[in-house]
């Protein structure tokens, strides 16, 4: 008896001996029996036949880790706030730097007349106290703002009305929408804001006190240094003895004053201009102008989408960062086509044939390929 007793503690001791001298599974190494499961530091191990072995396998294995997959993503760029921006932006940003190292504040004389419903609210001076900032910029840009302008920051447009010039597009209700906008510049020497136009858009809780969010400060701010890069362009093109207004397509005459208030804007509020576009972007919200070609955008006029403002800017973003040069949008005013090139009533603008033909002088002779390019741009960012 006392052998048996002896023989079966044997039996469990090398039993036990056995079971902890087991290897533990490692992928690819033999097993013994087909469907065996055995669970590893998480891991899933199945004994399975292999041609005419037995070997560990893990369920569902990932790659294995020698296995490079090929990938064309890049990591994201982010501004300040953690949002997307583009390498284009990125590259404005040292041109922003650099325009504002060399520029100016100029010789601009602002005579500024202020509505009392206005006066001493945020929105009026903050609008008056970006002046220095654009002014700068496009000196550093090289489209110094000079001589004086009127400056009126109103609160309605029908007090406003007898101010501007006769000749003042602003002062008619057929050329003028305020349901659109709420400011604008007036050949030779006018710009204006008026502010009861953005009582549509925004709360009237804190109205003219407080900025509703970031994005909309840009707007709100922004827009006046925007028409100062109107008065510039205007300038700009009298150089050339092209009238801007007349011979910018529509895309090139509001993209670029959004382009240059925004990089003023980025010194005014002390942020990076890759975060500023993107402050820009959300405030104009218009994803679809993704959908809209810079050929369709050749109108003096208003386009009925507004795309002059949301993809034009983005494609004088991509105009700037693909050359190299701060003054890119501004360069179509050089062209020596002479007046302000053919008039298409259709579109009441530029004609295609005229247009085209300066893009090619001033540009690329590859047309298309230039277009075609700046398309994908803004349908990239149009969002």
């Amino acid at each position: 008896m006392r052998h048996k007793i002896w023989a079966l503690a044997l039996t469990l001791t090398l039993m036990g001996t056995t079971a902890e001298a087991a290897p533990t599974p490692k992928v690819g190494a033999k097993c013994t029996q087909k469907g065996v499961v055995k669970i590893v530091k998480g891991k899933k191990f199945v004994c399975s036949k292999f041609k005419t072995s037995l070997i560990w396998r893990v369920s569902n294995p990932a790659p294995k880790p020698d296995v490079i997959e090929p990938t064309n993503t890049k990591p994201k760029l982010l501004d300040v706030f953690g949002n997307e921006t583009s390498a284009e932006a990125l590259i404005i940003d040292k041109l922003t730097d650099l325009a504002w190292e060399k520029g100016k504040p100029g010789d601009l004389k602002i005579n500024t007349e202020i509505h009392e419903r206005v006066k001493g609210k945020l929105w009026a001076e903050d609008a008056s106290a970006i002046m220095p900032f654009i002014t700068r910029i496009m000196d550093g840009v090289g489209a110094s703002v000079t001589g004086e302008v009127d400056w009126y920051v109103w609160w309605d447009l029908a007090s406003l009305r007898p101010k501007l010039p006769d000749n003042c597009w602003a002062k008619y209700d057929v050329a003028f929408v305020a349901s659109a906008t709420g400011a604008g510049y007036c050949i030779p020497k006018t710009i204006f804001i008026f502010y009861d136009a953005y009582q549509q858009w925004y709360s009237p809780a804190g109205f003219l006190e407080k900025y509703p969010n970031e994005w909309d400060k840009y707007g709100l701010i922004g827009v006046a240094a925007g028409e100062v890069a109107h008065f510039s362009q205007n300038i700009y093109g009298d150089k050339f003895n092209h009238r801007a207004l007349n011979f910018y397509p529509a895309w090139l005459r509001e993209g670029p004053s959004v382009l240059y208030s925004a990089m003023a804007y980025a010194k005014f509020a002390n942020l990076p201009y890759s975060t500023v576009r993107n402050l820009a972007l959300r405030h104009f919200n218009n994803p679809n102008c993704g959908n809209i070609k810079m050929t369709d955008l050749l109108m003096f006029n208003q386009s009925s989408n507004f795309c002059e403002y949301y993809g034009g800017f983005l494609a004088s973003e991509y105009l700037v960062a693909s050359t190299g040069d701060i003054l890119a949008p501004f360069r179509y005013l050089e062209s020596k086509i002479p007046g302000n090139g053919d008039y298409c009533e259709d579109i009441k603008g530029i004609c295609l044939n005229s247009y085209n033909s300066v893009i090619a002088e001033i540009y690329t002779k590859d047309v298309d390929k230039w277009h075609a390019d700046i398309h994908e741009y803004v349908k990239r960012w149009a969002r």
